[in-house]
């Protein structure tokens, strides 16, 4: 005779499915954050959509850079000297430089606050007595902790988008980031997946019971395919094109 799951399993893989639907796109839209408020720093006006952040390049820097290029473009092209190329050349460094920061803002808000839950997840941690039960806050560290999900998720995809279309996309923040430093394109990509897959081991091996640790990755793929599904194909492009 099968054994029917008890009411505390039923309710407890709803609750996660639920978190894991939520932080799915509380992880996206803070992450777009990180790029919005780095832009704003640099005088850009940034629009903030379902999955990405557009109009972050129009900072001071870039329409001055743009004025001179318009009015210099023949010398520009014939990397001939012109009157204002050393005003030029400077701005363009800076452009550069703010870009870099930009783009490095969305993974900084989401490596820093996976590390942030992290942290407080290993110091909650220590001083819990109870085996079979994870509190409240421990569960909400835990979801803290797996922004950094976000890495391992990209290679991840990166990865199945190469199997089915044999294409390798580079559009991904770390990828730029690598470009910008004249890095191997993926090397940020590895690091920090190999990083969130770590921490995600700890998390399913040393901190979630074992008579719930099937139940947390059932839970983790049906709460984030759904999360994912809902917010950037169906919901989110309508909501905030």
């Amino acid at each position: 005779m099968i054994k029917k799951p008890s009411p505390f399993r039923i309710k407890l893989f709803i609750a996660l499915s639920c978190a894991f639907f939520i932080f799915t796109i509380v992880g996206t839209l803070s992450h777009e954050f990180g790029h919005y408020v780095v832009g704003k720093y640099y005088g850009a006006e940034p629009v903030i959509h379902y999955g990405y952040t557009s109009d972050t390049h129009y900072t001071k820097e870039y329409l001055i850079l743009d004025s001179l290029y318009m009015l210099n473009e023949d010398a520009i092209k014939a990397k001939q000297p012109f009157p204002a190329k050393q005003l030029f050349e400077e701005t363009q460094e800076q452009y550069y430089n703010q870009s870099l920061w930009i783009v490095m803002g969305g993974p900084f808000q989401t490596m820093v606050t996976g590390t942030i839950g992290f942290l407080l997840l290993l110091l909650v941690y220590k001083k819990r007595t109870e085996t079979d039960f994870l509190t409240f806050k421990e569960w909400f560290f835990v979801f803290l902790s797996l922004f950094w999900l976000r890495q391992t998720a990209n290679v991840m995809v990166g990865w199945g988008t190469f199997l089915l279309t044999g294409k390798t996309s580079m559009r991904s923040d770390e990828i730029r980031i690598a470009e910008h430093l004249d890095w191997y394109p993926h090397t940020l990509e590895l690091i920090t997946a190999s990083i969130g897959l770590g921490v995600l081991a700890y998390i399913v091996f040393k901190v979630i019971p074992l008579s719930q640790r099937m139940l947390f990755l059932a839970s983790g793929l049906v709460g984030g395919v759904t999360g994912y599904l809902f917010w950037l194909v169906y919901v989110g492009p309508v909501v905030m094109p």
